[in-house]
């Protein structure tokens, strides 16, 4: 066993290859908007509240994944402004084990029992509430941001006063979305979701909270369809439109969700914010636990600054 953490760690799955990191926001709603409570709103306050739900959390139980989750090595970094903790599982499968039997000199097979664990890290930015997951082999950064969001609820329930509910959203690729308008021969329809923002964030969409507020919705969805299925949307006039450049921008940061779907060299072919997510990567040669971090904190940065 490896006691000192700063050794080298060969067989570990992030030193074999280049580490992406995908970008997510976090959000923090009223949990009745009707009865809006007070949740700290200024950037400096986010992670302290943010630590303060995951060392209530426990064990995670994903229904997904059939896992158990936990999230643990909480540790804050003043000078980044950040947050990182290592989130990871414990599985177990069985199979089978062949033995050899020194007295009846011959093989025997028998049940036996395989231990798996899928460890990474994150990194939780006080600025603009960008979240920085590195995905592992075989488990993708939504799912993680998945069994973030319920670490973050689960938590929240657990405070003598919960008042917010907790969201892990994937943030807009601003440059893939925009590249796939411009290569798909005929864009047919436009999603967009809009959901309410943080409370720091309402004063920008004003007209859409009002709306939300007026109708006790939780969402407003918008669908832009072609007149004409043949010819199209006017990808021209789609770039001036401020309404849905409003929509691209709330994209950016993660208050609304946009997919699509068009044609491309008679193919259908579909976009999804979800699928399609800012990321950044780690250029350091990671060697262990804490070379990773410090490389995931240095990603998570760089692509806040891309994405504002």
């Amino acid at each position: 066993m490896n006691k000192n953490f700063g050794d080298p760690l060969p067989h570990q799955w992030f030193s074999e290859k280049p580490i992406d990191v995908t970008l997510f926001r976090i959000n923090r709603r009223e949990l009745d908007p009707k009865r809006p409570t007070i949740i700290p709103r200024y950037s400096e306050e986010l992670l302290i509240h943010l630590r303060a739900v995951l060392e209530l959390s426990g064990t995670i139980s994903m229904r997904e994944d059939g896992r158990k989750w936990n999230i643990g090595n909480l540790v804050n970094h003043p000078d980044d402004g950040a947050l990182t903790a290592r989130i990871g599982s414990i599985s177990t499968e069985q199979t089978v084990r062949s033995d050899f039997d020194d007295e009846s000199k011959a093989w025997k097979d028998g049940p036996t029992e395989i231990t798996r664990t899928s460890v990474t890290g994150i990194a939780v930015l006080e600025s603009r509430r960008v979240v920085g997951i590195a995905p592992m082999p075989g488990v993708s950064a939504k799912s993680i941001a998945r069994v973030l969001a319920k670490a973050l609820n689960d938590g929240e329930k657990l405070l003598p006063v919960p008042v917010t509910d907790w969201h892990v959203d994937p943030v807009m690729d601003e440059v893939a979305f925009w590249k796939w308008i411009n290569e798909t021969s005929r864009v047919t329809e436009i999603k967009t979701v809009f959901a309410r923002p943080n409370p720091d964030g309402a004063e920008a969409w004003e007209s859409e909270m009002a709306r939300l507020d007026a109708l006790e919705a939780a969402s407003i969805t918008e669908t832009l369809k072609a007149r004409d299925q043949e010819a199209g949307l006017n990808k021209s006039a789609l770039k001036q439109d401020q309404a849905f450049e409003s929509k691209v921008s709330a994209a950016k940061k993660s208050w609304a969700m946009i997919s699509a779907k068009g044609v491309k060299d008679d193919q259908k072919v579909t976009y999804s914010q979800e699928s399609s997510v800012a990321s950044e990567r780690i250029t350091r040669k990671v060697t262990s636990w804490p070379v990773f971090i410090e490389g995931l904190i240095d990603a998570t940065i760089r692509g806040r600054r891309k994405i504002g």
